[in-house]
């Protein structure tokens, strides 16, 4: 079945893409206001969105393959590249995030996009065995999910610190 391509690789580029981009978006604006799109913090992000997409595809396309530790072995690799940047301690005046702010974002960012990928791959293999209930609520089930994470950070932020509760209202005479 041609169009369970389709279906899958289409849901991890495009699907995955906006969910990734949209939740590292709010992640970057917990480290500093305006942060998604400040280009001192995020030099050349246009990049990285890109890297993304290329590499949902070629997940999906690994997992098809049977060589999903390949996708491992692309994260540790990603990973060395950016090494020394991780271990900077932050500057609060400057408005520079400590390097692991920046990981913990990253590995946000990679574990989303590999979840998609995945959700692309089984989409193919669901959609080939005529099972389309579940290439329908597995892919929704994930998304809301990734839609309330975004929500509980967007909540967060503007209630100050993460976990904080929300300002009490002033209090009647």
């Amino acid at each position: 079945m041609w169009y369970a391509q389709i279906f899958g690789y289409g849901f991890a580029l495009v699907v995955g893409g906006i969910m990734v981009k949209e939740l590292v978006g709010v992640l970057w604006d917990r480290l500093s206001p305006g942060g998604a799109k400040n280009p001192q913090l995020r030099p050349n992000a246009w990049q990285t969105r890109a890297l993304g997409h290329v590499e949902r595809v070629l997940y999906v396309a690994l997992f098809q393959g049977g060589q999903g530790l390949l996708v491992g072995l692309w994260l540790a690799l990603k990973m060395i590249g950016k090494w020394t940047r991780w271990s900077e301690g932050g500057d609060e005046k400057a408005q520079k995030p400590s390097g692991q702010a920046i990981f913990n974002i990253f590995l946000l960012g990679n574990a989303l996009s590999i979840l998609y990928a995945f959700l692309g791959f089984k989409m193919i293999q669901w959609v080939s065995a005529g099972r389309a209930l579940r290439a329908c609520w597995a892919p929704l089930a994930v998304m809301l999910l990734t839609l309330a994470l975004r929500c509980s950070l967007r909540c967060c932020c503007k209630c100050g610190q993460p976990g904080a509760a929300p300002p009490a209202p002033p209090a009647s005479a």
